[in-house]
């Protein structure tokens, strides 16, 4: 008997899509109206090897053994690499040196400034008596009281904003703002060299910072731009103050960064970028920006308290916005244009719940690239957040920047957790469902290392988890059969989770849509 021909399914019609998902988070559209290669949700993965998206660099414990489990009231960096602290009423550098004494306040800020000669730091705050500190931070002199702008002799008068521009320290109290002498910030009060100013509209400054040539001036409620060299009134050069925008402001200082010639801030219930000619939000998407994906939803129960607490840094082409009272980090790619978020371990959270974070807060020489972020913890252990490798001591990712490696000389306790979240897959057509037969892998993964995929389908009404779904190596690939129960559905969203070095080439999915 003559045997019969192999009939294709002609019900059915298969398709293979390659997906890379390492185009950010986009949690402002429903899960299925995402871009293919968009996440409802990630932590702990970056974008450094895009298209591929892989765990993200590690920490490494600054080694200060007289920090951890000690209360530190500030710390920063002042210029590119002096890293310092107050601990008490000491100012101390990264050795433990005690740099001065009689520090005293409770709520500080800094600014690094230089004058062709010397580098300097002015520790300041609203209950601080300001002072200046000559750099390097291991030969500080004696601290100098900085002059008060009113009257030199009141020392209750405290500034409480302050930032260097055009070869002048700026400084605000209320809604004052004070220009000292040219290239003098010890001078307030000389005349014809020195200005104060009282901004209209504005009932309290809340932020200075020199951007484009121009000093941006901050309320709760506006922005306002000063423009010019001179303070002499009358002159055509002399300084003047334009209103930006009646409509945004920000909160605080902290939440205000330049990196990269742009000026980024948190304002309200988002994120806003100004490149000195337009003022744009890229916390949601925009087509006039290029973005496809934004954080609206991460931003929705946000407050001024909370807004308050928040601190900015910038590294590179990333710019990092820290929430301590959600513990977690946003960081938007200046280069991509696509967010990412970073959590810390869990199993060490308490240990590594970051009270702020800081970089420089001036423009930066960026042939030292990548420039150092920071972050204090509760327990006054500082942990430095790009460049390194470490976790603590534990913590870390061995590959290098082009090249997956795996050293055996590296001792594993804990390994870096991560997790992705894709969009909603369908076909959009209710009546038809789809086949999900296999998935296809091409990773990179540790020989610690550990993933599991989680498929869940029409609404979580399905779920299947595999376990251990990946095994290491390099320039891996993998065929997952889809179980039997899981097919034939309407919709499915996967979970990518696990431990260790893990970097996602490519994933692709096969499927049979139902053509009847």
């Amino acid at each position: 008997m003559q045997p019969l021909p192999y009939l294709n399914n002609v019900n059915y019609k298969s398709n293979n899509q390659i997906n890379y998902l390492a185009g950010g988070i986009n949690n402002i559209y429903p899960p299925e109206n995402l871009q293919d290669d968009e996440v409802q949700d990630m932590y702990n993965m970056c974008l450094d090897n895009y298209p591929a998206i892989r765990t993200r660099i590690g920490r490494t414990m600054m080694k200060n053994p007289g920090l951890k489990g000690t209360k530190i009231k500030y710390f920063g960096v002042a210029g590119v690499k002096y890293l310092f602290y107050i601990q008490g009423e000491e100012l101390k550098d990264m050795t433990g040196t005690v740099i001065a004494t009689g520090i005293t306040g409770t709520k500080f800020r800094h600014v690094y400034y230089a004058d062709g000669n010397s580098e300097y730091m002015i520790l300041y705050g609203e209950d601080v008596i300001p002072t200046r500190h000559k750099l390097p931070l291991s030969r500080l002199n004696t601290p100098e009281i900085v002059p008060l702008p009113q009257d030199s002799d009141k020392k209750d008068i405290v500034f409480e904003h302050m930032c260097y521009h055009k070869n002048r320290m700026m400084a605000s109290k209320g809604n004052m703002l004070y220009f000292s002498a040219l290239q003098n910030p010890m001078d307030w009060t000389t005349a014809e060299n020195s200005r104060e100013d009282r901004v209209e509209n504005c009932n309290q400054i809340t932020g200075l910072v020199s951007f484009d040539d121009k000093l941006i001036v901050f309320s709760e409620e506006n922005m306002h731009l000063y423009y010019g060299s001179n303070v002499k009134a009358g002159e055509t050069n002399s300084y003047t103050c334009v209103s930006l925008d009646n409509n945004i402001g920000c909160y605080d200082q902290c939440t205000v960064k330049v990196h990269n010639s742009y000026l980024y801030w948190l304002y309200g219930r988002s994120v806003y970028e100004y490149d000195g000619s337009s003022i744009r939000r890229i916390e949601r998407a925009e087509s006039n920006n290029g973005m496809t994906g934004g954080i609206r939803e991460y931003l929705m129960n946000i407050t001024v308290d909370i807004a308050k607490n928040v601190s900015v840094a910038g590294s590179e082409d990333k710019v990092y916005f820290w929430f301590p009272d959600y513990s977690y980090l946003l960081v938007f790619d200046q280069r991509l244009r696509k967010w990412t978020k970073e959590l810390q371990a869990s199993n060490i959270a308490d240990e590594l719940k970051y009270i702020t974070i800081c970089d420089s807060y001036v423009d930066l020489n960026f042939s030292q690239t990548p420039q150092p972020i920071y972050a204090l913890t509760a327990n006054g252990t500082i942990y430095e957040l790009t460049g390194g490798k470490k976790d603590g001591q534990e913590y870390i990712r061995t590959y290098g920047e082009d090249e997956f490696t795996d050293s055996e000389d590296i001792v594993y306790k804990e390994l870096i957790p991560f997790y992705l979240k894709t969009k909603e897959f369908k076909n959009g057509v209710i009546s038809k469902k789809i086949q999900l037969s296999k998935l296809w892998f091409f990773y990179d993964l540790d020989s610690k290392g550990k993933v599991d995929l989680k498929i869940i389908a029409d609404n979580g009404k399905k779920v299947k988890v595999i376990q251990n779904a990946l095994v290491p190596g390099k320039n891996m690939t993998k065929e997952i059969i889809i179980p039997s129960d899981m097919q034939n559905v309407h919709s499915y969203t996967f979970e990518i989770s696990g431990l260790g070095d893990f970097r996602l080439r490519a994933m692709e999915r096969v499927d049979r849509t139902n053509t009847r």
